[in-house]
């Protein structure tokens, strides 16, 4: 299974590569906004590939090295990933409207369009080994990846499009139109996962709500624990880790407590999907 994924992922890697080297040839040749606007989303599937293979290196070593912050690396790749997607989408959005008022003729078309579709052929080929990996194996990486190159095709498809109207019609300012389009589906594309990746990264701290009905749920003031001692903070890109600070100088008390704790999350509907973490402070 685990040899699969990994030809899978490498296979990826290969093939987006191989795109980036061809539309980066075809932009030069055409000197098409649209084809440009592909070749980012190129090497974002290119760089969410090598993610892909770090990640599951680490988590090959996850259980035997790693005690703490797992999630946070992977939060952080994500996050970098976003980061340099999104300024590349900038980039291509300020160029895009610059097309859209100042259009140009695209040159050389018939290498462009046979270029366009070698890369089609390139991906629907990939797209079908994987389709076959995920079949064997359920991997949501390579979901994912699946995901990103089937938009890939249909990114391609348009933009072949686009330049069939724009050199048969005299229609130029399409080009521009569509690498903003593209450039505005990137952004689109993003936003979920910087939305996952900052909601993983920080912590955010429970209301007040949450802290009386803790306190008053685990009998906290019998333990003479005054709730300005308690700070209770809610991290995680789905908010399912909670983690609870006691303000104690009794080792004791802190253990009874701890055991209350399980008891009443296992207990409880929700707990099941909650990772419990406690941090002892002594003050």
């Amino acid at each position: 299974m685990i040899r699969l994924i990994n030809y899978a992922i490498y296979s990826g890697i290969i093939v987006s590569s191989m795109l980036v080297a061809l539309k980066f040839l075809n932009y030069y040749l055409t000197n098409s906004m649209a084809v440009y606007a592909g070749c980012l989303d190129s090497i974002s599937d290119f760089c969410i590939s090598i993610c892909n293979l770090i990640l599951l290196r680490i988590t090959s070593l996850k259980k035997y090295v790693f005690l703490k912050g797992f999630d946070k690396l992977i939060s952080f790749f994500a996050l970098m990933q976003v980061l340099f997607i999104g300024f590349m989408s900038l980039n291509l959005l300020i160029q895009s409207v610059h097309r859209i008022y100042n259009p140009l003729m695209i040159q050389n078309v018939n290498y462009g369009v046979f270029i366009i579709l070698l890369s089609l052929l390139i991906v629907l080929i990939l797209v079908l080994f994987q389709s076959y990996v995920l079949k064997k194996t359920k991997s949501m990486i390579i979901a994912a990846d699946i995901l990103h190159y089937k938009t890939d095709f249909v990114t391609n498809s348009s933009i072949l499009v686009g330049i069939l109207i724009s050199h048969f019609f005299e229609i130029y300012w399409i080009d521009g139109v569509l690498s903003f389009l593209c450039a505005l589906y990137l952004f689109y594309m993003i936003s979920p996962l910087f939305k996952l990746s900052m909601f993983s990264l920080l912590e955010f701290g429970a209301d007040k709500d949450l802290v009386d009905f803790f306190y008053k749920e685990m009998n906290l003031d019998v333990y003479l624990i005054k709730k300005q001692d308690i700070m209770i903070t809610i991290c995680g890109a789905n908010k399912k880790k909670l983690i609870i600070f006691l303000h104690s100088k009794n080792f004791d008390q802190i253990n009874i407590i701890k055991e209350k704790l399980v008891q009443y999350f296992s207990s409880y509907e929700t707990g099941k999907n909650q990772e419990i973490v406690f941090e002892i402070i002594y003050c």
